[in-house]
């Protein structure tokens, strides 16, 4: 069977109970040209590819630097929604940068969101329009008959499996899935980059910006067609045997800051189908494009506030073409990509404009 591939890298927080490990992703078919050289106009740069064996315990998480006209800063730093424990050895090499900034701005504060469930669900209660089914259809009315059996062995056999998923909307059983996964893979969103930071800010009393918010990304989810949510769970299944293989080998060029494969899949647009194609760039709009543009207005926005702000999305969101590095760029911003892992010596080389390999995302 054809496939579709999804990176795993930005994402939708950690909604669900810190279990969402979304957006950032790209379709793509197997078999597709890996070079993915880099198109760029005349006068610029190909991005240097800097990566670190992480093997050692050095790491060179993505992290670009702007400085304000107030003198101020705002730290880019592109994370990943789950992890082991050398995450917390990435959040070593970052307090320096995190100390000297005023607040911490992640997606949505997943922390205080998650508390809310546990302690005050009523205060969610609207977000439910969002996550379940209020037109009196249930899940049958939405999923292929066959695929939802498929899904329903898989969770039972997992012991992930409840009765009241059948009223959650198709986009969650996709979630679903890829919670399981992850629980049997030696990584987990416990370790998420975003909670770390969190967590380690909100014990610095430092303040929670948040760049989008929980209602924001719930109803994205909300707004995915059954068409398109019935061909990504198909293509769960289809990389199911290789998932937890391929989420290493994302894991892995995170940890040591390898923009091209975080900015690069496997790609051949031959052998989609013409509504395939149109799926993947209704999709990449969505889940990258617009949101892309809105979170470089917010980087623009606490920088003209003059606090100096460590502002912390997926790290799909940073890079490629039109990634909120290159966007900050296009708007006149000098973008410093900076290293603070100390055993690295020199910083990174700085990162050219259109300097970014134009793949779909």
């Amino acid at each position: 069977m054809k496939r579709l591939k999804r990176t795993l890298l930005s994402a939708l927080g950690l909604t669900l109970s810190a279990a969402m490990l979304l957006s950032g992703c790209s379709f793509s078919r197997s078999g597709g040209d890996e070079s993915s050289s880099s198109s760029s106009d005349a006068g610029t740069q190909t991005t240097t590819e800097t990566t670190t064996d992480t093997s050692s315990g050095e790491f060179s998480p993505m992290i670009w630097k702007i400085t304000g006209e107030k003198g101020n800063t705002l730290y880019l730093f592109g994370t990943i929604h789950m992890g082991d424990e050398r995450n917390e050895k990435v959040l070593e090499t970052l307090k320096d940068e995190l100390d000297s900034c005023d607040a911490l701005a992640v997606e949505f504060d997943t922390v205080a969101f998650n508390e809310a469930v546990e302690n005050d669900p009523a205060s969610i209660a609207d977000l439910a329009k969002y996550m379940m089914y209020t037109d009196g259809t249930t899940i049958h009315d939405h999923m292929d008959l066959d695929l939802y059996d498929k899904c329903v062995e898989y969770l039972k056999s997992n012991n992930n499996y409840n009765a009241l998923y059948d009223y959650y909307i198709i986009g969650l059983w996709e979630t679903l899935l890829q919670q399981t996964a992850i629980g049997k893979s030696p990584y987990s969103f416990d370790n998420a980059m975003d909670t770390k930071l969190m967590n380690y800010c909100k014990g610095k009393n430092k303040e929670i910006l948040e760049v989008e918010s929980a209602e924001f990304q719930f109803k994205m989810e909300a707004g995915f067609s059954d068409e398109l949510s019935n061909l990504l769970i198909e293509d769960f299944f289809d990389e199911e045997a290789t998932y937890v293989d391929s989420l290493t080998e994302l894991y892995e060029a995170w940890l040591s800051g390898d923009e091209d494969k975080i900015a690069s899949s496997e790609n051949d647009e031959n052998s989609f189908s013409e509504n395939e194609k149109k799926l993947a760039e209704d999709y990449s709009k969505v889940m990258l494009t617009d949101r892309n543009i809105g979170m470089a207005d917010k980087a623009e926005e606490y920088l003209d506030s003059g606090k100096s702000v460590f502002f912390a999305v997926g790290a799909a969101h940073m890079v490629d073409s039109d990634g909120v590095v290159q966007l900050m760029k296009d708007r006149g911003y000098t973008v410093e990509r900076i290293s603070v892992n100390e055993a690295q010596g020199d910083p990174a080389p700085l990162l050219g404009n259109n300097g970014f390999s134009a793949m779909p995302f």
